[in-house]
């Protein structure tokens, strides 16, 4: 994405499951697929769980019980050699409506976000 949050290139591919290393090696592919083509400034992670992004620690990650008690920002920086952040996925939704969603023309907002897939907006 650009700093306008535009999409420069869209792909996807399956969530690791099976280990911390193999989690790490599949985000760093992707890094690394892309990294001759563009100049990537750096990665931002929307994750589910417990995160404390002052400090990068992830107390959880959701269903990826491998990545329980990590600081993922550090492990990736260290791995891509850029900027790396992490904040709550719910968190990133309302952030993201805020800026450039059904929010952004508000001065007082609520957004809810009740879970999986569920989540609602008010501008008043």
């Amino acid at each position: 994405m650009d700093e306008e949050s535009s999409f420069i290139q869209k792909d996807k591919i399956p969530t690791e499951k099976e280990s911390l290393e193999r989690f790490i090696d599949s985000i760093a592919g992707i890094f690394d697929k892309y990294a001759d083509k563009y100049v990537i400034e750096g990665i931002a992670i929307s994750s589910p769980g417990m995160i404390d992004s002052n400090s990068s620690f992830m107390y959880n990650g959701g269903s990826l019980f491998f990545i329980n008690k990590i600081n993922i920002v550090e492990i990736l920086r260290n791995r891509c050699k850029v900027p790396v952040t992490v904040e709550n996925d719910a968190k990133c939704a309302a952030l993201a409506e805020v800026w450039k969603g059904s929010l952004s023309d508000c001065q007082n907002s609520i957004a809810l976000i009740l879970g999986t897939a569920v989540w609602s907006c008010y501008c008043g």
